[in-house]
């Protein structure tokens, strides 16, 4: 919540919210409670015309209870009909359970497109493709193990090449 908040006070806070946190922070001395930030940020959410709250891979966030006490609170959040939250998150009963979507889009990565994605970054990677090039068994190994691990999950970025 207090990233959350963060965010929004990039752009500005109402002098309410500022006289709020600093009247927190001289009474306890430490990081705003969590009551708190919640009402600071219901306060400013409502200075928003429209507003989009965006929780990316929620299934990384541990234990089981905080995803769904996170949840619990950014609902509370988008009461208003100007503030909107979305969730992704891979396929997880509790959390599918949790989140009472109105609108849900499973998103899944076809295994040959994985397959694909893993032997043309072997190719064009010059250590690797030696590797697989000495011992060419390798190579479908970890294209199988990667395909394997990836349960439908599929994300295009860049690895820096002191972690290949």
């Amino acid at each position: 919540m207090e990233a959350l908040l963060k965010q929004l006070a990039f752009r500005r806070l109402t002098p309410d919210s500022i006289e709020l946190l600093q009247k927190h922070h001289k009474e306890k001395g430490r990081h705003p409670s969590l009551d708190t930030l919640m009402t600071v940020l219901k306060n400013e959410i409502e200075t928003y015309s429209r507003l989009f709250i965006v929780v990316d891979a929620l299934d990384e966030c541990f234990p089981e209870q905080v995803q769904e006490d996170l949840l619990e609170k950014l609902r509370s959040l988008t009461i208003t009909p100007h503030a909107k939250l979305m969730v992704t998150s891979r396929y997880i009963p509790s959390i599918e359970s949790a989140i009472c979507a109105d609108i849900k889009l499973d998103i899944i990565a076809n295994n040959s497109d994985i397959k694909s994605f893993v032997e043309a970054r072997i190719s064009k990677n010059n250590m690797l493709n030696r590797l697989v090039t000495k011992v060419p068994s390798i190579e479908e190994k970890v294209v199988g193990t990667v395909v394997e691990k990836a349960q439908g999950m599929y994300v295009i970025g860049e690895l820096s090449s002191s972690l290949l």
